[in-house]
């Protein structure tokens, strides 16, 4: 009798080793899952390009990229001495504060009056105030209040028979966060 009970005493120690082996063979431990959201990043076109009224012939116009919208005309093109304004494109954008963020400006867009077309190619970013900008997809960053701004010239070539008319165009200006 006394070797059963050691026999079974074996037995059950071994049985709870097993049982206690085997609860061992896993484990827990919590994770966590966290985001930060961000405001979206937004593009607004604040004025449009203008060449000015400009005087049939060969040559070109050319509104520079800043806020002082310089014009420079060649050939046989001229200003009118009425018409249209004359201004760079200006943009802003919205976004998340301080966060840098790229421009893409296409190279070329065609300007029409319903009929005929121009050839515009589109300049590079120019700065508004200290925005140290520097080319079409260049890096920039939002300000402390998540807003910048910038202005975009371009240069529209006439060839002498372009037909008289009011001509208007658009492009895709593309933001975008780095």
């Amino acid at each position: 009798m006394k070797n059963t009970l050691r026999i079974l005493a074996a037995a059950a120690i071994l049985g709870s080793a097993g049982i206690a082996n085997a609860q061992n063979t896993s484990t827990e431990h919590n994770a966590t899952a966290e985001m930060s959201v961000v405001s979206p990043i937004r593009i607004n076109a604040l004025q449009s390009l203008k060449f000015g009224t400009v005087v049939q012939g060969t040559g070109t116009a050319t509104v520079a990229s800043n806020a002082g919208s310089t014009a420079s005309y060649t050939g046989a093109v001229a200003p009118g001495s009425f018409g249209l304004s004359i201004h760079a494109a200006k943009f802003a954008v919205t976004g998340q504060n301080f966060w840098t963020y790229g421009i893409i400006t296409p190279a070329t867009t065609t300007v029409t009056d319903g009929t005929h077309t121009a050839l515009v190619t589109l300049g590079t970013p120019g700065a508004d105030a200290a925005l140290g900008m520097n080319g079409a997809g260049t890096v920039a960053s939002l300000d402390a209040t998540g807003n910048d701004s910038w202005y975009l010239g371009g240069t529209v070539t006439l060839d002498g028979s372009q037909p008289a008319g009011n001509y208007s165009g658009i492009w895709d200006e593309t933001v975008f966060y780095n």
